[in-house]
């Protein structure tokens, strides 16, 4: 005895319950399939990690004053904040004098849109020795940063020769770090300047 399926209706259809049940299955089996060719294609467009390069780097020229000073553990224990600077001079060589100000611009992509962005700078060079006579060869510091709408950042990194202790010649690199990814470099030789 066969089974059948109605569907009450003007016109109405019966189906055996076999070719219901056919149907349903190969249905199921249509929808799993497609369900599987979309999970990986949205797991491939899941956000790359982020990305930096070094615009250009050399001597700084200051456009604007000092703004502010936070306490680090810089060789002097501060880090001056400018809200603007430029690279006057593209170099990798910089003169140990006072009152040099030396740095790099670079851009940072695969951020976050719109959304505070948290790096760590990291500067290292030759042995430095301070007045209290503790040896330093290298420093940090947290520098918050604003993504704009397409994820990206701008921005400069430097340091000035304000002390006399501070005039290391060798080289000194600066490291941009983001959630423990290194994603900029630039280094410097510091020469002692020509008599």
């Amino acid at each position: 005895m066969n089974a059948t399926f109605g569907v009450e209706a003007s016109g109405s259809v019966s189906l055996p319950i076999d070719q219901v049940n056919a149907m349903k299955n190969a249905l199921r089996t249509a929808l799993f399939a497609l369900l599987l060719a979309i999970v990986p294609a949205f797991s491939l467009s899941a956000a790359e990690p982020p990305v930096g390069k070094v615009r250009t780097y050399g001597l700084l020229e200051v456009q604007k004053p000092r703004t502010e000073a936070q306490k680090i553990d810089s060789p002097n224990g501060e880090r001056i904040v400018v809200p603007g600077a430029v690279v006057a001079t593209q170099t990798d060589k910089i003169p140990a004098t006072l009152g040099t100000p030396f740095g790099f611009e670079y851009t940072i992509t695969g951020l976050p849109a719109n959304e505070p962005v948290t790096l760590k700078k990291v500067v290292t060079y030759p042995a430095i020795t301070k007045p209290d006579g503790t040896k330093q060869t290298t420093h940090s510091v947290k520098v918050e940063h604003l993504s704009d709408d397409q994820g990206k950042l701008e921005s400069f990194e430097g340091f000035k020769f304000t002390e006399p202790y501070e005039l290391a010649p060798g080289e000194w690199t600066f490291e941009m770090w983001h959630d423990g990814q290194k994603l900029v470099s630039q280094k410097f030789l510091v020469v002692k300047p020509e008599n």
